[in-house]
């Protein structure tokens, strides 16, 4: 049986704030420890219909995180097609990032993020 595995890159990582200012460089890098680590890549799985044909590549997906950590707005930018669109919903969709809450990160933001499907 073969590993398939589902890595977040920070290549073209782009942060937008909203409705307030994100001014410090640390709540910068708690943004992207949280959104761009294993704590995202456990919700997004691989499609389980295409894990026989060895389909890799890069979507890149956005959304917004509002004040209490949720994820809404997700649009994806850049598709590798269907299957890999309803893995990155669903798993974000699952995804609440009240890490960031505890991270003193309180404002609200739009995010940009490269998903890296490999099989």
């Amino acid at each position: 049986m073969k590993n398939f595995k589902i890595y977040i890159t920070f290549v073209l990582t782009t942060c937008f704030c909203l409705g307030g200012d994100l001014r410090y460089s640390s709540q910068l890098d708690t943004i992207k420890e949280v959104l761009s680590g294993a704590v995202v890549t456990d919700h997004i799985n691989y499609p389980s219909l295409l894990k026989d044909y060895s389909i890799s590549g890069v979507s890149v997906v956005e959304f917004n995180v509002d004040k209490k950590g949720n994820i809404s707005g997700i649009q994806i930018i850049k598709s590798l097609g269907k299957p890999f669109d309803l893995a990155i919903y669903e798993g974000l969709e699952a995804f609440n990032a009240t890490k960031l809450l505890e991270n003193n990160v309180s404002n609200g933001f739009r995010y940009r993020l490269p998903v890296l499907f490999k099989n």
